[in-house]
């Protein structure tokens, strides 16, 4: 394996992850199973399919835990605008 190659497997988190070492490891599994449920949200709102203002408030939505007229308050519209688009 070349430097390059190696200094990258030691910076990249892992893509699979063992299912026997999460549950063997308690508390800190489930902050782990946290903050990677989090980062398959935000992949999520940011799948190019949608539109930006979409993918932006889907992720204050699902991501950041606000409600719809928190987000329309933000976007300066109604509550169902909000909540149709």
């Amino acid at each position: 394996m070349l430097r390059k190659e190696s200094v990258a497997v030691r910076k990249l988190p892992p893509l699979v992850v063992d299912q026997g070492a999460i549950a063997t490891t308690g508390r800190h599994a489930e902050v782990s199973e946290i903050v990677d449920e989090r980062r398959r949200l935000i992949l999520l709102c940011g799948h190019p399919a949608l539109a930006p203002a979409a993918s932006a408030a889907l992720t204050l939505r699902l991501v950041g835990g606000l409600t719809v007229s928190e987000i329309a308050w933000l976007f300066l519209v109604t509550e169902p605008t909000m909540a149709a688009g």
